[in-house]
C-alpha cells in the first residue's frame, strides 16, 4: 500500500501503520475521528497514522477532499480535517470553506486558488483509485500494517489488532 503521497501523523519509525481510508462527508467516519485519535494518545511511538481519501458519500465528498489537500499545502492538514468533519451536514460551499480556512489561519487567496488546482483533484482520484484496487469500498475502513478492517470499530478492536501485531513484530513475546 503505497501512502508515500499521504498525510501521516507519527514518528515515522512507529512500527505499526494505521491507513484510514474515509470520507469527510461520512457520518461514520466522523464517529471514528476520536477513536483514532485515542489510539495515537495511546500508542504515541507504536503508530503513525496515513489519511487516504475515499469520497464516496456525495458529489461534496471530493470537494471536502480537494479543501483538505490545499490546506495540506500551508501545513494544515489536520486543522482542516477536523473543521470538515464539524462542517458535516452542512453545505460545503466556498464560503465556509473559505471561512473554515480563514479561522486556521490559512492564507485564504492561495487556499481559494489551491480549491481549482486540478492536481489536487488528480491526487484525491489517485486515493480513491488506490483504495478501490485493495478492494476498499467502504468508509471508514482502516488498515492495520496492511491488515483490513471495515467500519467505525470501537476502541477496543483497534487496539486488538494493534496490540496483535505489536506481539508480532516482537516475535510473540508480548
Amino acid at each position: 500500500m503505497d501512502v508515500s503521497r499521504a498525510p501521516i501523523l507519527g514518528t515515522a519509525e512507529a512500527p505499526v501503520l494505521l491507513v484510514e481510508f474515509a470520507d469527510f462527508r461520512c457520518h461514520y467516519c466522523k464517529k471514528a475521528a476520536p477513536v483514532v485519535q485515542q489510539i495515537l494518545e495511546a500508542y504515541p511511538q507504536d503508530v503513525r497514522l496515513a489519511f487516504v481519501h475515499l469520497p464516496v458519500v456525495s458529489p461534496a465528498s471530493g470537494r471536502a477532499a480537494v479543501a483538505a489537500e490545499a490546506a495540506r499545502r500551508q501545513q494544515r492538514f489536520w486543522a482542516m480535517h477536523d473543521a470538515l468533519f464539524a462542517l458535516q451536514g452542512q453545505p460545503l460551499r466556498e464560503a465556509d470553506l473559505r471561512e473554515a480556512a480563514a479561522a486556521m489561519g490559512l492564507e485564504v487567496e492561495q487556499f481559494s486558488e489551491d480549491l481549482r488546482d486540478p492536481a489536487l483533484l488528480s491526487h484525491v482520484r489517485t486515493d480513491r483509485e488506490q483504495a478501490l484496487r485493495l478492494g476498499v469500498e467502504a468508509t471508514p475502513s482502516f488498515a492495520v500494517n496492511g491488515r483490513l478492517l471495515v467500519g467505525a470499530v470501537p476502541y477496543e478492536t483497534l487496539a486488538a489488532l494493534i496490540e496483535a501485531e505489536l506481539a508480532e513484530l516482537r516475535g510473540g513475546d508480548g
